[in-house]
């Protein structure tokens, strides 16, 4: 009968066919899994809680008390105000209470005590649990990450900007680290002195607040980095944010020949145009139009280059070009002939892999 109620799309008849069946056999487990799943499909979040109460009381089993906790907060956020007052607290006690009764937590239970502590505000709690050499349940990236979200949470943009540096020091190849660590070190910008030493030091423990430390950061993590897309993107962001700051920028090029480079390194992989594409468009319309010119010369040099690489670099810059408006201003027989010359360079190219293959 409950997978017939299944197909029929009525679940809310199938807690009703455990009940009664409870009455027959009140302490069977199996038959109060049943009941709490039938109450989960049709969110009747306050007997679904008491049902695995019922469980956790029959078998003292550690799931069923995190069942009993994952009731409380569904129930607390349909109904914020006795959230607040009742639910969270009380999933906060069971959690507690299981995670002192076990050895090792699963990381499901500490992901959701977490998530119960930012409901009741318990942010600086929330940031004392990841920092615990106890808790070992979540890798050190993500660990970095939560407690990022946490710090943002509670305003605390300088230790937001540690945590980015570090995070990019892990993970160079991570752009919205890159974005964040920018945003963060712009709203404590104090200095926009832009010399760069070559002996700098980037220190881990010490918020950036001056384009200096930016630029060594950017420096430093492209060299240990390697050939790895997310500092050369960031190199362009960087400048363009200088920019918008009115920050003159003298360690790097200007935001078209960093484009330029980018494409020259990565213009072969099918995420080049959506990298660029945010960056693109920020740029004021002079700028813009110097950029057309700058990939134009370099489009007409891949045209004598040839292979898979080629063809996909090709692509991408016939999509920045189109971005940037270029092709809007052409007439028809124009916008015809640069489409013709997709289409022949990638028959050449797929008639040269067929004939290597062969």
């Amino acid at each position: 009968m409950s997978v017939c109620y299944k197909e029929l799309l009525q679940p809310e008849l199938i807690p009703e066919l455990y009940e009664t069946a409870l009455k027959y056999t009140p302490n069977s487990e199996d038959m109060l899994t049943q009941l709490f799943m039938g109450y989960v499909r049709i969110k009747e979040y306050k007997k679904q809680q008491q049902v695995a109460t019922r469980l956790h009381k029959l078998t003292s089993t550690t799931a069923y008390s995190y069942w009993n906790a994952v009731s409380l907060v569904f129930m607390g956020k349909d109904n914020p105000d006795l959230g607040k007052v009742m639910c969270f607290p009380l999933a906060v006690k069971i959690i507690e209470k299981s995670k002192e009764r076990s050895t090792e937590v699963a990381e499901e239970v500490f992901r959701l005590y977490l998530e119960v502590l930012e409901l009741m505000g318990m942010n600086e709690k929330a940031i004392e649990e990841l920092e615990d050499p106890k808790n070992v349940i979540i890798d050190d990236r993500e660990r970095l990450r939560l407690k990022i979200h946490y710090h943002k949470l509670l305003g605390n943009t300088d230790k937001c900007n540690v945590l980015y540096k570090q995070a990019l020091i892990a993970e160079p190849d991570s752009y919205d680290f890159y974005r964040g660590y920018f945003e963060t070190s712009f709203q404590l910008l104090t200095d926009s002195t832009s010399l760069h030493d070559s002996e700098f030091q980037v220190n881990l423990q010490k918020a950036d607040t001056s384009v200096h430390e930016m630029t060594g950061l950017l420096l430093k993590v492209a060299e240990d980095a390697g050939p790895v897309r997310g500092p050369e993107l960031a190199k362009a962001e960087l400048v363009v944010r200088l920019k918008e700051h009115n920050i003159e920028m003298c360690a790097f090029a200007s935001p078209s020949l960093l484009i330029l480079e980018y494409v020259q390194k990565f213009g072969h992989k099918l995420c080049c145009y959506d990298d660029l594409r945010v960056i693109i468009d920020r740029l004021k319309d002079a700028e813009k139009q110097e950029l057309i010119q700058i990939l134009e010369e370099y489009r007409v040099s891949v045209k004598e280059s040839n292979g898979t690489k080629a063809m996909q670099r090709l692509a991408s810059l016939h999509m920045l070009l189109h971005h940037l408006g270029k092709y809007k201003a052409m007439e028809s027989e124009q916008q015809f002939i640069a489409l013709e010359e997709i289409k022949n360079f990638h028959n050449i190219t797929l008639e040269g892999d067929l004939g290597c293959a062969t």
